[in-house]
């Protein structure tokens, strides 16, 4: 019986930038990490296989968030039958910047958006952070899928608190 793999947390990088992304990345998490950022690169590392992608970002600035999209609409729009995205707001945006950005995610075939608590410095459950209820509501009434990344591993003894806890998880 021939499966079909779908791989639901892949990152690609604009080729001028993927190398320093990939390089970041790995550094932040202090992994080692394979492959070089881009989109010719992922689908070389998986050429043999019959899989498809879920490609995303989170935003790290504001003035980021549309250029990341349109970068993810692209990959997408090139190989549809390999690649579905998440795209990205950030915590920072005005509330109205923030339901423009979810409608053109979702007028470019964009099955949610991704959220890094880490990489972009907000904790979820605060509730003087407009992210937190700025979402649920447009998100909640287009059925968006919303992907949040709280792995994080704190050094023994640190005095840091995860960004995103398992009770906002909950």
């Amino acid at each position: 019986k021939n499966r079909k793999i779908i791989d639901v947390h892949t990152h690609v990088f604009p080729d001028k930038i993927a190398l320093r992304a990939v390089d970041n990345v790995g550094n932040y998490y202090s992994i080692h990490m394979s492959g070089n950022g881009t989109l010719s690169g992922l689908l070389d590392g998986a050429e043999t296989l019959d899989a498809r992608f879920v490609i995303s970002n989170a935003a790290l600035k504001v003035e980021n968030v549309r250029r990341g999209n349109d970068f993810l609409i692209e990959c997408t729009k090139s190989l549809p039958e390999r690649f579905v995205y998440l795209g990205s707001v950030h915590p920072d945006m005005e509330e109205k910047e923030m339901c423009k950005e979810l409608e053109y995610i979702k007028e470019n075939d964009g099955r949610g958006i991704k959220l890094h608590p880490d990489f972009q410095h907000f904790k979820i459950e605060e509730k003087e952070n407009s992210l937190g209820f700025i979402l649920y509501l447009p998100l909640n009434k287009k059925q968006y899928q919303i992907e949040l990344w709280g792995h994080r591993q704190i050094k023994k003894g640190s005095k840091e608190r995860p960004r995103c806890s398992s009770k906002a998880l909950s």
